[in-house]
């Protein structure tokens, strides 16, 4: 399963003119999720948020630590997940080439199980 722009799906599908994969106007954070939390989701957030600004880049509709935070625990949660790696990958919407036609960001999480205890 993905979460995809608040939405759980269970298939992906990109298109081929999205621009992560055209011109690298993309970013990710990879996190872990460990005992039902993220340990360092304010520090991921907040340079998630510096990579918006240096990138000029808007973040995604209604993009609050408060409420993404709830989000992700809600879909990791319903992934049965003990301890998972957890990679978001955030890129800009829209056409366009080197000048983009929007500036809205668009977002997949994706998580992975780990099976080794990562940390002490």
């Amino acid at each position: 399963m993905y979460l995809y722009n608040e939405n759980t799906i269970s298939q992906l599908s990109l298109e081929a003119n999205n621009r992560a994969f055209k011109y690298g106007d993309a970013f990710f954070e990879t996190m872990l999720y460990q005992e039902g939390d993220i340990p360092l989701f304010n520090l991921h957030f907040e340079r998630a948020t510096k990579t918006f600004s240096l990138l000029k880049r808007s973040p995604p509709e209604g993009f609050t630590k408060e409420k993404f935070k709830r989000l992700l625990l809600d879909f990791l949660l319903s992934e049965g997940h003990d301890t998972a790696k957890v990679r978001i990958s955030f890129w800009r919407d829209g056409e366009g080439t080197y000048l983009p036609t929007e500036n809205s960001t668009s977002y997949l999480v994706e998580a992975s199980p780990i099976t080794s205890q990562p940390f002490e």
